[in-house]
C-alpha cells in the first residue's frame, strides 16, 4: 500500500499560527528569489520578530526564527545581536553539542552549522540533498527486500520438495512459507516510498525540518515533516537518510527529539507517534502512546520525562517513556516546549500559556502578557526567556 501523505499542519514551532507567519515574507523578498542562497538581511528589531527556538552555547543564548534570523545574547537575554546567516528561510530548531559547535534546521530542509558559538553559520545540507538521499535510501531498501523475498521463496521451494513425513521438515516448510508471506507486501510498500521520494526530488526542497539533536560532536540527526530523518556519524561531513529504518508507514511528521539522562533518545510527532532508541539513533522502536493526537515537545526533568501535546495533553513517564501517566492541568491549550532548571519545570504553549511547578507536584497554569504563542524557553538568573510570536521576552521567575 502506498504510504499516505497527510499534509496535516501538526508541526512544531507554534503549529499553524507560527507556520503561517513563517511562510509570509516581506515585500523586500521578491517572488522567485531562492531563500536557500539569500543571506538573512540585517534587521534593526530582529529580537521582536518571530523566534522559534532557543539554545545555550556555554553562557551565550542563541535564538532562531523567521527569515533566517539567528540572534545571540551574552548578557542573559537583555540585548541581542544578529548572527551572519547564509539563508533566509524560516528556522525552527537549534542545538549545541559543545560550547562552540552548533546546529540549526528549518524550512526547505536546511541544516546550518556554527563553530563560533552561533555568531556565524554555514549551510551544510538542504532539502534538495535530503530528497536525493531519501531516493538512495529507498533504492537500497527495495533491492534488499527483493533479495530477501527471493531467498525466502527459494527456501520455501527447497523445504516443500523434501521427501517423507518428517514433522520437523513440515514445520520448516510452514515457517519459510510464512516468511515469504510476510515479505510479499513489503517490497511493494518500499517501492511506493521510492516513488514518493522521486516525486519529492521533482517538487524541490519544500518540506521543513523541525528538530535537531546531537548526542556527541560526531553523531547527530535531523527530523521533520512527512517522516524526514537523516543521520550523521562524522560531524556532518556526510549524511544518510534514515527513512527506511523507521516504523512510520504513513510518513507522519517528526516534531521533537530529546536525549534522556540515561542516554535513551525519544522521538515524538504527529498522530501519537512515539519512538525510542538505545543506540544513539541507529535503530528505533515504537512505544505505546497514551494519546492519538500530535506531540510537539519532549522534556527531560531528571528521572521524569514529559510529553507535550495538543489541547493541554501532557504526560509524564518515570521509566524513560515505557509507560505514561496524564498530568492534570487546568487548560485545554496546546503545549509546545519546556525546560527543567534549578528543580523547577516551565512549559510554554499557545495563547500565552505557561505552566510551572516541580516534578511530582501539582502544576499551575498562567497566562503571559499579550497572550502570544510561544515555542521555546530558556532559564537565566531570576528570569525565564521565552521565544515566540512576539520575539524574545524576559519573564520574571516567581521561584528560584
Amino acid at each position: 500500500m502506498k504510504p499516505k501523505r497527510t499534509g496535516k499542519p501538526g508541526w512544531r514551532a507554534g503549529q499553524c499560527v507560527l507556520l503561517a507567519l513563517g511562510l509570509s515574507l516581506t515585500a523586500a523578498v521578491q517572488a522567485g528569489d531562492d531563500l536557500l542562497t539569500m543571506p538573512a538581511l540585517p534587521a534593526s528589531r530582529a529580537e521582536h520578530s518571530l523566534q522559534v527556538d532557543l539554545a545555550r552555547a556555554g553562557s551565550r543564548l542563541v535564538s532562531v526564527g523567521e527569515r533566517g534570523n539567528i540572534l545571540f545574547s551574552d548578557d542573559q537575554g537583555l540585548h541581542w545581536q544578529q548572527a551572519r546567516v547564509p539563508v533566509s528561510v524560516m528556522l525552527t530548531a537549534v542545538t549545541f553539542s559543545t560550547d562552540k559547535l552548533g546546529w540549526a534546521v528549518g524550512h526547505d530542509g536546511v541544516v546550518l552549522q556554527s563553530d563560533d558559538a552561533g555568531a556565524s553559520w554555514r549551510k551544510v545540507l538542504d532539502g534538495n540533498q535530503l530528497n536525493q538521499l531519501a531516493v538512495e535510501d529507498w533504492q537500497q531498501q527495495v533491492a534488499r527486500l527483493q533479495t530477501e523475498l527471493a531467498a525466502s521463496q527459494s527456501n520455501q521451494v527447497s523445504a516443500t520438495v523434501s521427501t517423507g513425513d518428517n514433522p520437523q521438515t513440515e514445520q520448516t516448510a510452514a515457517d519459510t512459507a510464512n516468511d515469504a508471506a510476510d515479505l510479499q507486501t513489503t517490497p511493494e510498500d518500499a517501492e511506493a516510498a521510492l516513488d514518493d521520494a522521486r516525486a519529492a526530488v521533482s517538487d524541490g526542497p519544500g518540506n521543513p525540518l523541525l528538530d535537531v539533536l546531537f548526542v556527541s560532536p560526531e553523531i547527530g540527526m535531523v527530523v521533520g515533516a512527512y517522516g524526514q530523518i537523516a543521520r550523521t556519524e562524522d560531524g556532518g561531513k556526510s549524511w544518510h537518510s534514515w527513512q527506511s529504518q523507521m516504523d512510520n508507514p504513513d510518513h507522519n511528521h517528526y516534531n521533537a527529539l530529546v536525549r534522556l539522562d540515561s542516554g535513551r533518545l525519544l522521538l515524538a510527532g504527529e498522530a501519537g507517534l512515539l519512538m525510542s532508541s538505545d543506540d544513539q539513533g541507529s535503530s528505533w522502536q515504537r512505544l505505546d502512546s497514551p494519546y492519538e493526537g500530535s506531540y510537539f515537545g519532549l522534556l527531560s526533568a531528571g528521572a521524569d520525562t514529559y510529553l507535550l501535546g495538543l489541547r493541554g495533553h501532557v504526560f509524564v513517564s518515570e521509566d524513560q517513556g515505557d509507560s505514561w501517566q496524564p498530568v492534570k492541568l487546568d487548560t485545554a491549550l496546546t503545549t509546545n516546549a519546556g525546560l527543567f532548571s534549578d528543580g523547577q519545570l516551565a512549559i510554554v504553549g499557545n495563547s500565552g500559556l505557561m505552566i510551572s511547578g516541580q516534578p511530582g507536584q501539582p502544576l499551575t497554569t498562567a497566562t503571559l502578557p499579550g497572550r502570544r504563542t510561544h515555542s521555546a524557553i530558556a532559564a537565566v538568573p531570576g528570569y525565564w526567556v521565552v521565544a515566540g510570536e512576539g520575539g524574545l521576552t524576559r519573564i520574571a521567575r516567581t521561584q528560584p
